[in-house]
């Protein structure tokens, strides 16, 4: 069997993390999380693997480092100083940039010998990569004698603000490695944005490798997400199925850096439709509003049933004018955005999800005062 690489890419709290879990529970693929992530979050943090040990001292991982830096004869911070040089979005739409670095092929060089020291050391054939980077995703497809997969994720820009709005402490144990704070939903929509126009040009560039998956699709409906991949990837992904009604074991594997769950003992399909509910309508609208040419393109912009109106605190947002006058196209459909420029909003100031029952209870006592 040939080696494969099935690489998911898109924005973050996309539900990535579970789909890499589901995809690795394949008798032949192995789940290893954001590959990307290697340098800071091993290298220099030492954050926890799946497995429960922390990375310098993981089995598998360190492992791995000690074959790669055999196979590409570089160490870790000759590879740093590549990976900061390299990863420059505007790259991405001048490929021929690249070539003029005199270091590129050695960086390629480095960045298929990773992928070699995985096959090597877990002895399969299949690696589900979920670093999502679209940057990272353009050089996985330049790593010689590998099939690459370009499985471009995308989540409904409403639900990503709504799980992004969320603030987590700290907890080893759970799988958050540091404090994580609440994103600012200007921030959330330039990402999702940014991120799904670099993905879907790699789907204008790459048409034969590249899928398109819904959260939302997946979520509702993981067994028709399934036979899509099994026919794109060849690959039979069906006997999956067998492990999302089980459960899956994150625990039993080596995946580095992602969603919290994959500390869990065990996790099942969980869909996370929850901003339909605890956005307020202006604030939906808002967000549809900012994003709506990749809503429109995606199919994702539905109509939802009426929300029992929440209070809103008014304020001021100054988002960031994002432009582009490229083409997108893959295998679905096209799309072209034309200048689109996201400019200063009053509508609302976006708090902190957690704190949405909080509001609402202030208002009502108001109301009795």
């Amino acid at each position: 069997m040939s080696k494969k690489i099935i690489y998911i890419m898109g924005n973050s709290r996309s539900g990535s993390t579970f789909l890499d879990l589901l995809l690795g529970s394949h008798p032949d693929a192995l789940s290893i999380g954001e590959l990307f992530k290697l340098a800071k979050s091993g290298w220099q943090n030492n954050e926890l693997c799946s497995c429960g040990s922390h990375l310098q001292q993981c089995s598998f991982w360190s492992t791995v480092s000690e074959r790669w830096k055999e196979l590409s004869g570089l160490d870790e911070s000759q590879y740093m100083a590549l990976k900061d040089q390299f990863y420059r979005s505007w790259y991405l739409l001048k490929p021929s940039e690249f070539s003029k670095k005199k270091d590129f092929q050695t960086f390629i060089k480095a960045k298929q010998s990773f992928y070699q020291a995985i096959f090597e050391i877990s002895g399969k054939n299949i690696i589900v990569d979920s670093s999502k980077n679209p940057i990272d995703a353009y050089f996985a497809t330049l790593v010689p004698d590998t099939e690459v997969t370009l499985l471009h994720l995308v989540r409904d820009s409403r639900g990503v603000v709504w799980s992004m709005s969320k603030s987590f402490e700290q907890n080893l144990k759970k799988g958050v490695q540091r404090e994580i704070k609440a994103t600012p939903v200007q921030q959330t929509i330039k990402s999702w944005l940014v991120s799904n126009l670099f993905c879907s040009y790699l789907g204008q560039a790459y048409p034969q490798s590249y899928i398109r998956v819904l959260y939302e699709d997946f979520m509702t409906n993981p067994e028709q997400t399934l036979n899509r991949l099994s026919k794109k990837t060849n690959i039979d992904f069906t006997t999956c199925l067998a492990d999302l009604e089980q459960g899956i074991e994150p625990g039993q594997r080596h995946v580095l850096a992602g969603n919290r769950l994959r500390m869990d003992s065990k996790v099942s399909l969980s869909p996370d439709f929850a901003w339909k509910e605890g956005l307020a309508g202006q604030q939906k609208a808002v967000i549809s509003l900012l994003t709506l040419p990749l809503l429109v393109h995606y199919g994702l912009l539905r109509r939802e049933p009426r929300a029992k109106r929440q209070p809103v605190q008014k304020g001021k947002l100054n988002l960031p004018t994002f432009s582009t006058n490229r083409s997108l196209a893959n295998h679905e459909g096209s799309v072209s955005v034309s200048h689109l420029e996201i400019a200063q909003n009053p509508i609302f100031e976006f708090q902190d999800a957690g704190s949405a029952q909080t509001r609402s209870q202030k208002t009502d006592e108001s109301k009795l005062n």
